[in-house]
């Protein structure tokens, strides 16, 4: 019966030992090279999914939050609330002033120096924020029980001056004359949201005669359709 290795049996143990750590090494390190590998093309795969899902973000955010529509947006809604201002203003002094009449007339704001869409013969080319018969809306809102509701007539947000009050964005005020007590004012949008010809914008659901522009008041025809 076999009691031990002999020598040269131990030495072939030993060497097909040291080949097999070496194998085993040599797998090893092929294992944690093709980790690496693995790890580092899966980071890129990540990395270009990451990129692509931002760019797709950042299209989707400057199309549906484009700054300069938001803008825009902004001072529409500025240009509804100044007009609905006023209506509000004009309507109280029909219902409370003592004896009301109206000048007559078309007033603009812009463009600073007559011409369409503020061409019409008469028309008054003015940037008068007073609220007592001078300004822009020429009728006496302090004539109204209490008062002028609104200390300034407002101007088109794209600014206060003469020159910032344009054909294309401005205020307008036409009236007929003496009691007959009829008045249209004007805005123009000039969002995307807003404007003509976006479904469900303001100037073409209205009421009014003009699709391009924003009309309020008690008779929406006064204002001729070429000069909104």
């Amino acid at each position: 019966m076999k009691k031990g290795f002999t020598p040269l049996e131990i030495r072939a143990n030993r060497v097909r030992s040291e080949k097999l750590n070496y194998m085993k090494t040599i797998m090893n390190d092929v294992n944690t090279v093709s980790e690496r590998i693995s790890r580092r093309g899966f980071t890129l795969i990540e990395l270009l999914i990451v990129i692509g899902i931002l760019a797709i973000l950042a299209t989707t955010v400057v199309l549906v939050l484009n700054p300069a529509q938001l803008l825009a947006e902004t001072r529409d809604v500025q240009r509804l609330s100044d007009l609905d201002t006023i209506r509000t203003a004009l309507n109280l002094y029909l219902a409370t002033a003592s004896g009301p009449t109206f000048p007559g007339g078309r007033r603009c704001t812009g463009p600073a120096v007559a011409a369409a869409p503020c061409a019409e013969v008469g028309a008054v080319i003015s940037i008068d924020r007073t609220t007592a018969g001078l300004g822009w809306v020429n009728v006496n809102l302090g004539a109204i029980s209490g008062g002028s509701p609104i200390p300034l007539l407002p101007l088109d947000p794209n600014g206060i001056t003469a020159a910032s009050q344009t054909a294309a964005l401005h205020y307008s005020f036409k009236t007929t004359p003496g009691t007959t007590l009829t008045y249209e004012l004007t805005a123009q949008m000039e969002s995307a949201k807003y404007s003509n010809p976006t479904v469900g914008n303001k100037e073409s659901n209205d009421g009014g005669n003009n699709d391009n522009c924003y009309e309020v008041g008690n008779d929406l025809f006064l204002i001729a359709l070429a000069e909104c």
